[in-house]
């Protein structure tokens, strides 16, 4: 089954006018005159601009809808950084309250390195050979 249409089978030019000079002598155009003022329909144009004013409306709303949405989503992401932040802080807040007592262990820290040191200054002078003892006091 062939579904193109056979392009030899019609061989008459579209553009041709032939068979068309008699309407084409005849033709006849009339102009729409606009309508008069007497006919024009003042409820009918009332409705036009109510609607036209409630479309209108309509849109504001659905802008306004839509700048209300934007507003919402940028506030709430606002609110997970701020809740965040406030966790960040939370936990500075604790590890600055943990630095005295650090310090306080890092002093203790020191002190007995210094002991360490003495101490171990101490036993090398008691590991020493007796005559080392003797020429060194």
């Amino acid at each position: 089954m062939n579904l193109k249409p056979d392009i030899n089978s019609n061989p008459a030019d579209p553009a041709d006018l032939e068979g068309l000079d008699g309407l084409l002598e005849k033709a006849h155009v009339e102009l729409v005159q606009p309508a008069e003022k007497e006919d024009y329909d003042s409820e009918n144009a009332a409705a036009y601009v109510d609607m036209r004013m409630t479309l209108e409306l309509l849109d504001q709303v659905q802008q306004v809808r839509d700048l209300l949405s934007e507003t919402n989503t940028r506030l709430t992401r606002a609110y997970t950084r701020v809740k965040h932040l406030q966790h960040v802080v939370d936990e500075q807040e604790k590890r600055l309250s943990l630095l005295p007592g650090i310090q306080k262990q890092a002093d203790r820290a020191l002190d007995l390195q210094a002991k360490l040191e003495d101490a171990v200054k101490e036993i090398e002078k008691l590991r020493q050979p007796w005559w080392h003892k003797m020429n060194n006091q």
